[in-house]
């Protein structure tokens, strides 16, 4: 549960190595966390990491967890939920692709397409129940502005996030009425090693911003932001700008 000031005392990350995600367990940390979850694929490089986090009796777990093997999600969040109330989600779960290649390959489009919509909506829906059952949680769910309006660069990668972000929003809606808050972060380019070797684009941002923006909404019960702020007027732009400009933009 929370502390008396109202500050999260127990983190859950799904995407244990996202540089995001950690970046916005970092900012939290600011506060008193006594309990940090980790899960996702790379075992080694998550224990390394939860060590960096050790701090007087704090406890760390680390879990593997695979998104795309779905029937396994479950066991994953027994663990995770098993061990106490989460007050604070992470879902930061996604994989960018390589659009040159895939839209050329079905199963390889389509591996990118389940990774960053279907599975991804579905470990966000258990993650959700498991906090409506405990009757409090925030879930935080990372999206991207290539939601908002896939384009010919990108659009295997932002057809994804489309399902999710679509779905983030009613469950905004839900968690208002079962008491669980459910912010959906749109974040532009951020500079990670995803996207190593990639062109800035306009308003582009490192992980620890996108994570100051996060826990500020966190703070102060927003449901929707853009990471920086001006994404949100581009999203606004992306979504009446005729076809054919929208073609003409790189990404």
């Amino acid at each position: 549960m929370m502390d008396a000031l109202g500050h999260p005392q127990s983190v859950f990350l799904a995407g244990g190595t996202s540089e995001i995600g950690l970046a916005i367990v970092r900012e939290l940390m600011s506060t008193r966390i006594e309990r940090l979850v980790l899960a996702g694929r790379n075992h080694t490089e998550m224990t390394l990491t939860a060590a960096s986090f050790a701090h007087n009796n704090r406890k760390l777990d680390v879990l593997d967890l695979d998104i795309s093997h779905t029937e396994l999600h479950e066991i994953c969040l027994d663990q995770a939920f098993g061990g106490g109330d989460i007050d604070v989600a992470i879902m930061a779960i996604g994989v960018l692709g390589n659009q040159a290649e895939d839209e050329l390959d079905v199963k390889k489009a389509m591996k990118v397409i389940r990774v960053n919509s279907s599975d991804s909506i579905e470990l966000t829906m258990r993650i959700f129940e498991r906090m409506a059952k405990q009757g409090h949680g925030t879930l935080v769910v990372l999206s991207s502005i290539a939601a908002v309006r896939p384009r010919r660069a990108n659009f295997i990668y932002g057809a994804g996030k489309a399902g999710l972000d679509a779905f983030t929003q009613g469950l905004i809606e839900l968690g208002n009425e079962v008491g669980v808050k459910v912010i959906l972060v749109r974040p532009g380019f951020v500079r990670t090693k995803m996207t190593a070797g990639m062109e800035d684009a306009p308003f582009s941002v490192y992980p620890h911003e996108v994570a100051a923006a996060t826990v500020d909404a966190i703070r102060k019960n927003k449901s929707i932001i853009y990471s920086p702020a001006q994404v949100g007027a581009v999203a606004v732009a992306l979504r009446n700008l005729p076809r054919p400009l929208l073609r003409k933009l790189p990404r």
